[in-house]
């Protein structure tokens, strides 16, 4: 019989970094765990047991033994519902105007938030703020920070931010006397400092893409230098968050809205497991911002690109391509285009740009205020992707009259039809130029399309179907 050192598993550095973290994590848990117990009485367990393992308890007990035994463990049973009962009073014995105060107020946890006119990073959340503040909810904006920005502010919509380690998570929840939860795009490590307080708020969670897909995924995006030093660290990465959204998926208490379709089989495939108690929301195109005006002939001849070219899934290398395309039609001398954005392929992309007198360089992020005003003179918005979870720049042009022009490609199908826009396929530049050429070409052909794009946004985004339907989920929670 052989030895068992011949069957000895032959680990692979990234096995062993796994196992090495896993049992980190498992020693730090079980020590986090002792030191609760010791310090907690019996009753403040119970009272942070969830209610719902509670009932499931008492449920698969009722269901194993006899009437007689029943009988006998009954009075044990009414105790313990009697605890909790008593728990969740005690709790509702503040005060009417306290108690309104928690239930209305929103902890909302997202990873950037725009506090100056034009900034641009957690646009899609902040949008939704107005919305929550005119149905009645206090809402607070918590943002992880990693000690060189702590602190709290207060954006230019009103809002208060307060930017602080997730450390203090919990204390930013009680002094704001938070009643709801309102994670987006939550890491293993905004699960690990909020799950406490998941057992006491009423916990939604959006899941909006990095968080929830395989990094291989936008391999596009890293070089091979990058992915020699980095791949094994997202690797591990990979599985860390696969960890914590199977934990958020399978708990039937929280929560759990994706973007779109396309995002919930993509999470759901990396998790490796069905979210529990689920809904496809998408974020919301307000027609206030964005309003519509209806275009002329003429303002097929304008059109924009607003893009980021600090990455390549924006796909700023197949607009650049698609401008140079163009530039040997006879109708493009009648042309204006205006491109705006920043990152690191700007100079690369806009290069072979620089020549072409009807096309204008705006090197800059571009705010709300002024994107409003690039579509109401715009009648054609060029927007390549190679991976976009909803493409809301896309919905706010088509809420503006603007008719979309972008790549057949994971959640853009979902938003955009042969009536409302022109698809080009996956990497495909030359297509992208001949979807403009027939907008061009057919300005009859473009008339409609303007009022179909339009049409399907307020339809498929307005705020009846999105942000109304969240608040929806929040009144429910506070019953």
């Amino acid at each position: 019989m052989d030895s068992d050192n011949d069957h000895q598993p032959n680990f692979s550095e990234v096995d062993l970094k796994l196992l090495e973290d896993f049992a980190f994590r498992a020693y730090r848990e079980v020590s986090e765990l002792r030191v609760e117990v010791k310090e907690l009485r019996i009753d403040r367990q119970l009272r942070s047991f969830p209610s719902w393992l509670v009932k499931r308890i008492k449920k698969k007990i009722k269901s194993k033994i006899s009437n007689r035994t029943k009988n006998r463990i009954k009075p044990y049973l009414n105790c313990l519902t009697k605890l909790l009962s008593n728990t969740n009073r005690g709790k509702t014995s503040k005060s009417s105007s306290v108690n309104r105060r928690q239930k209305n107020t929103i902890l909302l946890v997202c990873h950037s938030y725009p506090v100056n006119i034009g900034d641009y990073g957690g646009l899609p959340i902040a949008r939704r703020v107005p919305f929550y503040k005119e149905a009645g909810y206090n809402v607070s904006v918590f943002v992880p920070s990693n000690g060189r920005l702590n602190g709290t502010v207060i954006a230019s919509d009103g809002t208060t931010v307060h930017y602080a380690p997730l450390s203090k998570i919990e204390q930013r929840a009680k002094r704001v006397k938070a009643g709801h939860l309102a994670v987006h795009s939550p890491t293993p490590e905004i699960f690990a400092s909020s799950r406490k307080l998941m057992l006491d708020l009423s916990t939604h969670i959006w899941i909006h893409g990095f968080e929830a897909r395989n990094w291989r995924e936008l391999i596009f995006d890293f070089s091979h230098e990058e992915i020699a030093r980095r791949g094994k660290v997202l690797d591990i990465m990979n599985v860390e968050r696969q960890w914590a959204l199977t934990e958020l998926f399978t708990n039937p208490e929280i929560n759990t809205i994706f973007v779109s379709e396309y995002m919930r089989s993509v999470a759901e495939d990396f998790a490796r497991t069905k979210a529990t108690r689920s809904q496809v929301i998408h974020n919301v195109i307000d027609p206030n911002l964005f309003p519509y005006s209806p275009k002329s002939e003429d303002m097929r001849m304008n059109i924009c690109s607003i893009r980021n070219f600090g990455r390549r899934n924006y796909a700023t290398d197949l607009m650049s391509r698609a401008i140079f395309d163009m530039s040997r039609k006879p109708w493009f001398s009648k042309l204006s285009i205006e491109i705006y954005g920043d990152g690191r392929h700007f100079e690369e992309d806009t290069d072979p740009l620089r020549l072409l007198e009807n096309v204008k360089l705006h090197r800059g992020f571009v705010g709300g205020k002024d994107l409003r005003k690039i579509f109401a003179r715009s009648g054609i918005a060029l927007l390549p992707t190679r991976w976009d979870s909803q493409g809301m720049l896309n919905g706010e042009a088509m809420s503006s009259g603007v008719v979309p022009v972008s790549n057949a490609v994971t959640a853009i199908p979902e938003f955009i039809g042969e009536a409302e826009g022109k698809l080009a396929d996956p990497g495909n530049s030359n297509q992208l130029a001949m979807g403009i050429g027939e907008l061009i070409e057919n300005p009859d052909q473009f008339l409609t399309m303007s009022l179909s794009a339009k049409e399907r946004v307020e339809v498929q985004c307005g705020p009846e179907k999105t942000v109304h339907r969240e608040i929806e989920l929040f009144e429910k929670s506070r019953l």
